[in-house]
Parts: C-alpha cells; sequence; structure tokens
C-alpha cells in the first residue's frame, strides 16, 4: 500500500532536510495532509465555534508544516534543486513553477543531494 508507506516515511523524517523522496511518495504524503487540513476544517464547520474544534485545526495544521517543509525540499533535491526554491512560493511566478517540479521525474542515479531514492 503506498500511501501508508508514503505517510510513515513522511512521519519518520517529519524533520530530515537532506537526501530525496521520490515523487511519489511525495504526493501521496501531500496528498494525505490536504485530507488531513479537508477534515480538520469540515470538523470545525459542522461543530459550530468550539475551543476544541479550533484547538484541533491549529494543532493538525502545526503538527502537518515541518513534515510538509522538509519533503518539499527532499522532493526538491531529488530533481537536483536546492530547497531554498521553496521560497519562490511567496512569489507570484513562484507557485508554477514548484508545482512543475513537484510533478517532474526524479533525476536518475545519484546527484549533488544523495543516491537515488528506492
Amino acid at each position: 500500500m503506498p500511501i501508508a508507506s508514503a505517510i510513515t516515511k513522511g512521519i519518520t523524517h517529519y524533520a530530515d532536510f537532506s537526501g530525496r523522496t521520490t515523487r511519489e511518495d511525495y504526493w501521496w504524503f501531500t496528498t494525505a495532509v490536504v485530507l488531513t487540513s479537508f477534515l480538520s476544517s469540515f470538523i470545525l464547520i459542522s461543530t459550530g465555534p468550539s475551543a476544541l474544534a479550533e484547538n484541533l485545526s491549529w494543532f493538525l495544521t502545526l503538527a502537518c508544516l515541518i513534515p510538509s517543509l522538509s519533503i518539499s525540499v527532499r522532493r526538491l533535491h531529488d530533481i537536483n534543486r536546492s530547497g531554498w526554491w521553496l521560497l519562490l512560493l511567496f512569489t507570484i511566478v513562484g507557485f508554477p513553477l514548484i508545482a512543475y517540479w513537484a510533478v517532474k521525474d526524479s533525476d536518475p542515479g545519484a546527484n549533488d543531494y544523495g543516491p537515488a531514492p528506492f
């Protein structure tokens, strides 16, 4: 089951900003984070304004922040780009470029950031 493996890898390497991550692992993990965010928002909306729901939403958001950043950096490393390129997300042109790189195929073999992930 690739999604369970990708989530496990993303969580166990939650603060590992070195190495590489495959395109498949990146997208499965990102899908899980987005679904978690939607579930959190649904709970927040359906229960009405309550401190418990808001705290749960904030907790899930913060819990996913560092793993999402680290897996994004490792994904950029997989195509031989520095993780600093993520700062482009703060510009107008950044999102399309980062999205393109996120769907780009992995570099075959070793690159500047390590051996090919398996």
